[in-house]
C-alpha cells in the first residue's frame, strides 16, 4: 500500500504531491478518494492559489518513490516526490 510507509506526524523528510488544483473543491474530492492519509495544502502563487494533495512523511526517497508508483498506479496520477523544507512539517 502506498500508505504503508508513511509516517505522518514524523520526522520524514520527503512527501508526496499528487495533485495540485485551481478549485478547492476538486483537490479535496481526490484527496477524500486518496484516504486518510491525503491532506489538502493551499500556496499561494504568482498565478494565484492552488490547492495541492500531499500525502507522506516519508524516511527516505526510497519509500516515497515506491508510494509514488503505487499512488500513480491507483488513481491515474503523476505523484511527484517533494524534499520537505526545515521548519515546514
Amino acid at each position: 500500500s502506498w500508505d504503508a510507509h508513511s509516517t505522518p506526524g514524523a520526522a520524514g523528510r520527503y512527501y508526496l504531491q499528487v495533485a495540485s488544483f485551481r478549485h478547492e473543491r476538486r483537490a479535496s474530492r481526490l484527496a477524500g478518494e486518496v484516504g486518510d492519509g491525503a491532506r489538502v495544502e493551499q500556496v499561494s502563487l504568482p498565478t494565484g492559489a492552488w490547492y495541492r494533495v500531499v500525502v507522506g512523511a516519508y524516511r527516505s526517497e526510497a519509500l516515497a518513490r515506491a508510494a509514488a508508483d503505487t499512488l500513480a498506479l491507483e488513481f491515474d496520477a503523476r505523484p511527484v516526490v517533494r524534499h520537505a523544507r526545515r521548519g515546514s512539517e
